[in-house]
């Protein structure tokens, strides 16, 4: 018979024994003497998305420096508030919560300034109307000031 049509022999490991290297243990033998190794993959982490998390957090910061300006902070709050409450579902809790917390003192914050600026405005228009204003335009300094030390 000639080598071709031989039966091939499978070599038998014996199971005592630990393989000469651990780095080849998971490789394939393609040809006589040339290995192919197999990926190595990582473990399936899952991957958190801060993006809009941190988005929420920087827009809700923006929002507090900036409530005396009203409109830019009202935007800046609300879609801060939407985008922590998007990355809040989506992962990176801890910036999405600060961020939404802060959208919510800039919200506040503005809301306030701008019911303030109304209240004096309105309180001057009345003290106008009222003529109380005038009162206080007729008002001497120096002269209360020398009322005050006599």
């Amino acid at each position: 018979m000639s080598d071709q049509y031989k039966e091939p022999q499978i070599d038998q490991e014996d199971p005592t024994t630990e393989p000469e290297h651990e780095e080849y243990h998971h490789q394939e033998i393609w040809a006589e003497g040339s290995y192919r190794a197999e990926p190595e993959t990582a473990p399936a982490v899952p991957v958190e998305r801060k993006g809009n998390s941190i988005a929420s957090f920087v827009l809700g910061i923006i929002s507090i420096l900036l409530y005396f300006t009203t409109f830019p902070a009202l935007i800046c709050a609300v879609i801060g508030l939407v985008m922590g409450i998007s990355g809040k579902k989506q992962g990176g809790k801890s910036f999405a919560v600060a961020g939404i917390v802060l959208s919510i003192i800039g919200l506040v914050s503005a809301v306030l300034f701008v019911v303030g600026i109304v209240f004096v405005v309105s309180y001057s228009f009345d003290l106008i109307q009222n003529g109380i204003f005038e009162e206080f335009m007729e008002f001497d300094l120096a002269s209360a000031i020398i009322r005050i030390f006599r």
